[in-house]
């Protein structure tokens, strides 16, 4: 017996005719979201690259910072040079006995007033001032204590004024060079000194002198090999003048003198008139 089925055609799922409006759609959509995600890629990218210019600034300008301070450091007027460069042995007193040998004397006595004050006792007796700063390359201690040399700087001030710690920047700097080179205070002219006079300063170089050559022997330092420059700015290389041309026989051999604006002639028609060239030209002759 054959069944017959009626099958209503609304049951029956036929495919539905594609249309190019419905393409469309589906195309539209698609580029939506395209856009959309790329937008957000944009976006992210350019947080990325607005946090990294950011960071980039940042590190630049710490660069730049670290440049300065090395441009500044190398020029020695920044600490601690000492933690990179070498070690600062400060305010070392140069003076044995609470005295300092008074070397100016006529046959052994000191100075009268018929031949010029320079001191009331045997020998100098010792100031606050009598102190010096010694600079130590650690490339010397590390190179079997080889140096290329010894700097002694000497501070300017009119003779009355002025103190070793404005001439640590050369210290510092040519410390870093290599050369060994201390800085010192000596007896200005003026107050409870005024009836010193350059003979004591000049003792007081001698004295300092012989006691960097003994700290240079503690560490280890050949003494036979030690030679020594002597410089100073203004009153400073005037003094280092006068000590390199006038004292014969020095504690550590002078190699040669610097002069920083120093005055080279204390006659009083070149400080207190104006002199053109030719005049003191003249003068000289």
């Amino acid at each position: 017996m054959e069944e017959e089925f009626n099958v209503d055609d609304k049951e029956l799922d036929t495919p539905k005719e594609v249309t190019w409006p419905m393409v469309a759609k589906v195309l539209i959509a698609t580029l939506i979201l395209i856009i959309l995600v790329l937008i957000i890629v944009i976006i992210i990218v350019a947080i990325s690259k607005s946090d990294k210019s950011e960071n980039e600034k940042q590190d630049d300008k710490k660069n730049n910072e670290e440049d300065i301070i090395d441009i500044f450091q190398k020029a020695g007027y920044i600490e601690p040079w000492n933690d990179l460069y070498g070690i600062k042995m400060a305010n070392l007193s140069y003076v044995k006995n609470d005295k300092i040998i008074n070397s100016f004397k006529k046959d052994g006595d000191n100075y009268n007033e018929t031949m010029g004050e320079i001191n009331n006792g045997e020998d100098y007796p010792i100031n606050e001032r009598n102190k010096y700063s010694l600079y130590i390359p650690y490339s010397s201690l590390r190179r079997n204590k080889t140096y290329n040399g010894i700097f002694l700087f000497i501070h300017g001030g009119a003779w009355i004024s002025g103190d070793k710690e404005s001439l640590e920047f050369l210290c510092s700097r040519y410390t870093k060079m290599g050369y060994i080179t201390a800085t010192m205070g000596y007896t200005l002219l003026i107050g409870n000194y005024s009836h010193y006079n350059i003979y004591r300063i000049l003792d007081e170089i001698t004295a300092c002198i012989e006691n960097i050559k003994e700290q240079l022997e503690t560490l280890g330092f050949n003494s036979n090999k030690l030679g020594m420059a002597i410089g100073g700015v203004s009153a400073g290389a005037h003094i280092s003048l006068l000590y390199g041309y006038s004292i014969k026989k020095t504690p550590i051999p002078l190699k040669f003198l610097i002069n920083i604006v120093g005055p080279l002639s204390l006659e009083p028609e070149y400080w207190y008139k104006p002199a053109t060239y030719n005049e003191t030209l003249d003068n000289l002759e």
